[in-house]
């Protein structure tokens, strides 16, 4: 929001505004030690059957304008406890309060068959109330992301974006910072981006109305830049280079520049000021773990899903439910014999175990941790999973329930265990991540665990795929690669084996003009798959392990695969999980690999979808799928940054 973390009504005002000093590379005394105390959090609502996924608070601090699982957008009244809908269907995104308080900005997606953009909208609403005054009203001709009010609110900067993503990675077409007025009009360009603009973002606008800030991606590294750009145009100019952030967001005066300090959710936080102050400090757990997750001023949110387990019969589409579950249960495995199930429970701020039982739910085992994701061993005696932030890796004697320290990494590195075990059933592969403090520079690679503690590491997979979007392990010795710009999509695979064998590209027909090349997953020991669209229309294309074959498997009308596509043991056919954006009906396919035509073989239950499908887990004989299926609360908390701000405002 144009907020940050310190805008709105009640914030701290700064007395003599100047522009924050410019660092050509990360303050050398912005130690990896946290430098103050965490905010204060009370929790003010909850929003029973509500899945926020964005969250601005009124300047007013009256209500909070979200939006979430399901199509338009609402107010809540914080006093009355009650939602209402401020616009009418659609899905809408990025959205944002003005600072007086009498508009809402969002993007409306255009067509959630064909993209994931579009347009900007808004809606008058009367501060006092938080209630439409007029109908929406489009404010953009061209598609446009990070909105952000001018402190007048009479002017929305935003990221400019051609319709064809394609174009601009192919420097045919460009993308810009523009600047438009509330009610529409000339959208006047500030700076222009070419190739590979896609990673700017998090526009914010200084009190005086003079630089608009932005986060700007860059090719050095998983950081970026804070940049800064004149708002009646010009150059960019960097004002911090950092290591780590996933984001980076500056006050609204432009005072205060935040930016994550580690990855993986560690919840640190820097901090640089315009009076020369530096350092950090940390996010409770409880309101989400970076700089984006507070959102509106003195506000944060998260949402917690009460789940229970369910058994789907592929032979009969059948739902079977368990007498299990929890808070955020999720990640259920099956052991190896089929006899015991295995799932993570808890999330952030909340208690965490891993529960053992057997198949029909009884006989459960509670063991408190701070992680999640078990894997079985080969002969079920033993659980692996990662905890404390993937920092460490424990393994849990089913039997005794004693859990140990199998191997561990210091901070800010991470690993985190797979499902992926070598033949001899004492070793495991672990995804690892390294980090360099204060520096622009990580190493993404697969390191072998055994269980008696030695690691080993296989491959750096950044250095042979500097351009890596996201890799999964296949097999023990092979990984796959996405590569390609923006983020959410790819422009194609690379196979990287893990013996130190060489790199080969993964041959597929060449993406036509407007279409995408999703990173949604399948794999197996010799396939993986990802999904094709264009013009809504979704395919599945087949990459094999071990030769130069594809296959592309055409899919019905109204069918869009999930996260992730699971291949059957029998190697004939795949297993989607399918939902359209903001649909309650959530039903699963069986694609055949032959490219006959693939069959609805089960509707499941309501709240199954998003990460209750992603933590699924199929039976050894390909016959039973264990999921979870629940119902969401989204919590709200009020934020107390009085200590923060005192350690901030400290001279150096």
């Amino acid at each position: 929001g144009a907020g940050g973390i310190f805008g709105g009504s009640g914030s701290p005002t700064f007395t003599a505004p100047r522009a924050l000093p410019v660092f050509n590379a990360p303050p050398p005394d912005l130690k990896p030690t946290f430098a103050g105390p965490e905010p204060k959090l009370t929790e003010i609502a909850t929003i029973p059957g509500v899945a926020a996924t964005e969250m601005v608070r009124t300047p007013n601090g009256r209500f909070v304008i979200y939006t979430g699982d399901l199509p338009g957008v609402f107010r809540y009244n914080l006093a009355t406890k009650q939602s209402t809908p401020i616009v009418p269907g659609g899905f809408n995104v990025e959205i944002t309060v003005s600072p007086r308080g009498d508009r809402v900005v969002f993007m409306r997606i255009e067509d959630i068959t064909k993209t994931e953009f579009g347009p900007l909208w808004a809606v008058a609403i009367n501060p006092a109330t938080g209630l439409p005054t007029a109908p929406i009203q489009r404010v953009t001709l061209s598609y446009g992301i990070s909105p952000v009010f001018s402190p007048d609110s009479k002017s929305i900067a935003f990221f400019q974006i051609p319709k064809d993503l394609m174009a601009v990675q192919t420097g045919k077409d460009s993308a810009a910072i523009a600047v438009v007025p509330v009610t529409g009009g000339a959208e006047r360009i500030v700076t222009k981006f070419g190739q590979g603009g896609q990673g700017i973002e998090r526009l914010s606008w200084s009190g005086d109305g003079k630089w608009i800030y932005f986060k700007e991606g860059t090719d050095k590294g998983p950081g970026g830049l804070l940049s800064r750009v004149p708002a009646t145009g010009g150059q960019p100019e960097q004002v911090l280079l950092y290591g780590h952030p996933e984001s980076a967001k500056s006050t609204i005066d432009a005072q205060i520049a935040f930016f994550d300090v580690a990855p993986r959710g560690s919840g640190r936080i820097g901090y640089l000021s315009a009076n020369g102050g530096r350092g950090e400090f940390k996010i409770p757990a409880t309101a989400g773990t970076s700089v984006g997750a507070f959102g509106p001023p003195k506000t944060a949110f998260n949402t917690t899903v009460t789940n229970a387990l369910h058994i789907l019969d592929l032979g009969t589409g059948k739902v079977r439910d368990l007498p299990a579950g929890g808070v955020n249960a999720r990640s259920v495995s099956w052991s190896p014999d089929q006899k015991r199930l295995a799932f993570a429970t808890g999330g952030v701020g909340e208690p965490q175990e891993v529960v053992v039982m057997n198949a029909d739910g009884t006989a459960q085992r509670h063991v408190p941790t701070t992680g999640g994701s078990p894997s079985w061993n080969h002969d079920g005696s033993a659980l692996v999973y990662s905890v404390d932030n993937f920092r460490e890796i424990r393994e849990l004697n089913v039997a005794t329930g004693v859990s140990r320290v199998v191997t561990s990494v210091a901070a800010p590195n991470a690993l985190q265990a797979t499902n992926v075990w070598q033949s001899d059933g004492k070793s495991f592969v672990a995804s690892t991540w390294e980090y360099s403090d204060n520096k622009v520079a990580s190493k993404l690679g697969a390191s072998e665990v055994r269980l008696d503690g030695t690691r080993r590491e296989l491959r750096n997979v950044s250095a042979d795929v500097p351009s890596t979007l996201q890799s999964v392990l296949i097999t023990p010795r092979l990984a796959a690669v996405a590569t390609g710009k923006p983020p959410q999509f790819a422009s194609g695979f690379v196979l990287v084996p893990l013996d130190g064998g060489t790199p080969r590209p993964v041959p597929m027909p060449a993406l036509e003009p407007g279409e995408r090349l999703s990173i949604v997953w399948g794999k197996s020991e010799h396939w993986f798959a990802a999904t094709r669209q264009k013009n809504g229309q979704q395919s599945i294309q087949l990459m094999s392990t071990g030769t130069d074959s594809t296959r592309l498997l055409r899919l019905p009308a109204g069918v869009y695969p999930q996260f992730p596509m699971i291949f059957l043991p029998d190697g004939r056919s795949l297993l989607i999980y399918n939902q359209a954006m903001g649909a309650k009906d959530v039903t699963v396919y069986l694609v055949p690999l032959d490219g006959t035509e693939p069959r609805l073989i089960a509707h499941l239950p309501p709240g199954t979808g998003g990460m209750a499908w992603y933590g699924s887990s199929l039976s050894a004989d390909g016959k039973s799928l264990a999921f979870f299926a629940g119902t969401p609360t989204t919590h709200i908390y009020d934020v107390d940054l009085t200590a923060i701000l005192q350690l901030i405002n400290k001279k150096p």
